[in-house]
């Protein structure tokens, strides 16, 4: 061998020796890591040289994920034969190909031509093999990129560590991660992030300066901040040759509007989001923080129907949103404001988003008096809506406002100018009255859960389609309906109106569902005669007329009568469902064989029912569960009837 060519491999292995585990900048000044970074080392586990780890660090952006990790590598990088660093999301281009080129060059010191990810792998797994390797992979949003450049542990030699920093936890789950084998990065406590912004903004200047005034708007920053690094660090920035009144301005600029570095750092796992993923998230951020899981998912289910779990599942594992201990949805302070700030750009002009949640800027869109829709659920801060004359609105929804308490009593241009169709007041809990409703075009009135309403102004609806006035539990009276006529009705809701005795005469001739479970008191209502009496004058003087349309009847705890099973049911002759649970019956009679189209009777709870005498002809569902009065003969008549 020719004497240059010999010294030129030794420059070679001392070089490599040099080199090896040569430690990466973190950062000029860290703070309130060393905990975090001692738990990651144990994970970890170095001094076991036979297995290969993978460790999976998550969270939010801007939480120091990538700081931690390069600390944990700094800190171990020295017991390793080689080892690489690698940003994976910048370098990822479509497929792995850029990204394992950087690895092998990093690895084996010299390029290595690859033709694709395939040819790619198997290079990759031949050297990995043969080594003792550290690889840090920083900012993963992709599984395609893991099974790229470290597919599976038995790539690596043994003693090898993978570790990988994402926003994405269930990427984690997916690549095989095991659970406790990931990190979730904590926000600093409220000390450590004092110093941090402190530090930002004097540097080395002496602390004196700091206590001599600006405690305050540091802790201000502090608070704001609620622990998040990124925040920390770009506030103390721009807190830096500043006098006071000058960070306490720049402070207020943050509050108004995030700061486009934080917002666009945050906004990456936003922009990772399916569609609707998006949507739910906004709802929330904008709507919805603080509220129960169970509350959250039921008012979004009505857009997004069940899939509305995986949506909050997805944001969990991409650390936009928690379920706290409690159950209830939190996110930090910062990613609320993120998404915020998303609908505020929609437009200059509230009226144009697609959610309010300030008070000022509902009153401000409603007194324009241009909308054609508008919805500002579950916004907590509005009490009072202004009067409105808005001839264009067709939909107003201000379902689940916590601290709405009145609507105008006054309400100009409702009568002959007001369009509006559709009517939601869901939740609204202090709601205790509501204005003269005389819309001719109303379709839809949803006052379900007003706890409070007492009482609801006569009804003049020749449009109306449906009224769902469900868990209204100190309603005491049905709104009188001017001329006693709702043609158009088709589903009427009254469940758990606890307190509701009565229903004044009403012709429905389109009714299609109706409900009436758990009303305790009610004694009497006249489209189905008397439910409490049994004689048969005691029948309100409108005479009941005889329905076709009605498929679903639900009876659920009432106090229905035999006089009621046997005669007024019977106006329903179409009915495929029919709901009688916890009712005091003793006989359900003869006549329930004459519900021609019947599939599904229920019966559970009916604990004083001893005999059911027919069965409809095309009934395949019968529960009676918990009927512990019924007899034996009947039981076995039931056993043996052929139900196809």
């Amino acid at each position: 061998m020719y004497e240059h060519v010999f010294i030129g491999k030794i420059v070679e292995e001392v070089l490599k020796k040099i080199t090896l585990g040569i430690t990466l900048h973190v950062g000029d000044y860290l703070v309130g890591l060393e905990p975090q970074k001692q738990r990651l080392i144990s994970l970890l586990n170095v001094g076991s040289d036979d297995t290969v780890h993978m460790v999976g660090i998550h969270g939010i952006g801007g939480i120091g994920k990538t700081t931690l990790a390069l600390e944990v590598y700094n800190s171990t990088v020295h017991q390793f034969q080689c080892s690489c660093f690698l940003k994976v999301r910048e370098n990822y281009h479509k497929n792995g190909l850029v990204l394992q080129k950087i690895l092998l060059s990093q690895i084996v010191e010299k390029n290595i031509e690859i033709n694709s990810v395939e040819e790619g792998i198997s290079i990759l797994q031949k050297i990995l093999s043969k080594n003792k390797v550290l690889l840090l992979l920083d900012d993963v949003d992709n599984e395609k990129q893991l099974q790229a450049i470290a597919g599976k542990p038995n790539w690596f030699g043994l003693g090898s560590r993978v570790i990988i920093t994402t926003r994405n936890q269930r990427l984690l789950t997916l690549h095989g991660v095991e659970a406790e084998h990931t990190y979730e990065v904590k926000e600093l406590n409220d000390k450590d992030a004092f110093e941090l912004v402190r530090w930002n903004a004097f540097k080395n200047e002496k602390t004196d300066r700091v206590f001599s005034g600006y405690a305050h708007v540091l802790d201000r920053a502090v608070a704001y901040a609620s622990g998040l690094p990124l925040a920390l660090e770009v506030i103390g920035s721009h807190f830096s040759n500043r006098t006071i009144e000058e960070c306490k301005c720049a402070l207020d600029q943050c509050e108004r509007v995030l700061d486009e570095k934080i917002q666009m750092t945050l906004q990456l796992s936003f922009d990772d989001l399916k569609k609707e993923e998006k949507i739910v998230f906004l709802d929330i951020a904008c709507c919805l923080k603080g509220y129960k899981l169970t509350t959250v998912e039921q008012i979004l289910r009505a857009h997004h129907g069940y899939s509305i779990r995986n949506h909050i599942n997805v944001l969990v594992e991409k650390s936009l949103i928690k379920i706290s201990e409690f159950g209830n949805v939190t996110l930090h302070d910062l990613i609320e404001d993120m998404g915020k700030d998303i609908v505020r750009q929609e437009s200059p002009n509230p009226g144009e988003r697609s959610r309010l949640w300030d008070s000022d800027d509902i009153e401000e869109v409603l007194k324009e008096n241009k909308v054609s829709s508008f919805e500002s659920s579950r916004c907590r801060d509005i009490k009072s809506v202004p009067p409105l004359n808005c001839p264009s609105l067709i939909e107003l929804d201000l379902s689940y406002c916590a601290n709405l308490e009145s609507f105008p009593l006054m309400v100009n241009g409702f009568r002959g100018q007001l369009k509006l169709k559709i009517l939601r007041l869901i939740n609204c809990r202090k709601i205790k009255i509501i204005p003269l409703i005389m819309l001719d075009s109303l379709e839809e009135l949803n006052l379900r859960g007003c706890t409070n309403l007492k009482t609801i102004p006569p009804l003049k609806l020749a449009s109306f389609e449906e009224l769902d006035l469900s868990y209204c539990t100190t309603l005491e009276s049905f709104p009188h309906v001017v001329d006693g006529f709702l043609g158009k009705l088709k589903t009427l809701l009254l469940t758990n109106c606890h307190n509701l005795k009565s229903i004044p005469p009403i012709k429905l001739d389109s009714l299609e569902k109706v409900d009436f479970s758990n009303c305790h008191l009610l004694e009497r209502y006249s489209i189905l005669g008397n439910l409490n009496l049994p004689k048969r004058d005691a029948v309100l003087s409108m005479n009941p007329t005889p329905s076709s349309r009605v498929e679903y009847i639900c009876h659920e705890n009432c106090k229905v009568s035999l006089d009621y099973l046997s005669d007024r049911l019977l106006m329903f002759a179409n009915v495929t469902e029919l709901h009688l649970t916890k009712n005091r019956i003793t006989v359900l009679p003869k006549s329930i064989k004459e519900f021609k189209f019947l599939s599904r009777l229920i019966l559970d709870d009916c604990k004083e029912l001893q005999e059911i005498q027919e069965i409809p002809p095309s009934l395949k569902s019968l529960s009676a569960l918990n009927c512990q009065a019924l007899t034996s003969s009947c039981k076995t008549k039931l056993l043996n009837q052929v139900m196809i």
